[in-house]
């Protein structure tokens, strides 16, 4: 790392913050980074690594998913994340930082904003404390009887003999 874009601060910006480190089960995650950068960079992009408490990594997005690495001048820059659509089950979780020129990783921070996600009701409704994944997908789901059978009782299988 030579140190041409340094990051200096990092922070949850969640708009439903259940404190400085804590959001609620549901809550969308986002975060503020700010970053200095030292000399002109001819492309920056900047990545991060979400991490449940035991250190196990599940996502990894990087700002080129949503925008192509850009040419920045010396400066300070305030540079925003949002999971639009990460739900995380209750616990404790930890997000690593980096910074990316075309040549080298710029900065990394390890464990650079540790959090909470608590449980409210939603997450005792969805029954997120049985659950053992860390992500709770927004899934779709149906179920229809494909052929009713003539004869059966409601309740009853018919079983061919």
């Amino acid at each position: 790392m030579n140190g041409r874009a340094r990051i200096i601060s990092a922070r949850l910006n969640s708009e439903d913050r259940a404190g400085p480190r804590a959001i609620s089960y549901g809550t969308p995650l986002s975060l503020e980074v700010q970053v200095v950068v030292e000399r002109p960079l001819p492309q920056l992009e900047f990545g991060m690594a979400l991490c449940n408490a035991s250190g196990a990594e599940f996502s990894s997005p990087l700002s080129r998913d949503v925008v192509a690495p850009s040419t920045v001048e010396p400066g300070e820059y305030l540079c925003e994340f949002a999971f639009q659509t990460l739900k995380l089950a209750t616990g404790s979780y930890y997000l690593d930082l980096g910074v990316r020129s075309d040549r080298e990783m710029e900065d990394h921070i390890l464990q650079a904003i540790h959090f909470e996600v608590l449980p409210n009701a939603e997450s005792a409704e969805a029954l997120i404390h049985l659950r053992r994944g860390h992500v709770i997908p927004e899934l779709s789901f149906s179920i229809e009887e494909l052929q009713p059978q003539s004869g059966a009782q409601a309740g009853a299988a018919a079983v061919p003999g």
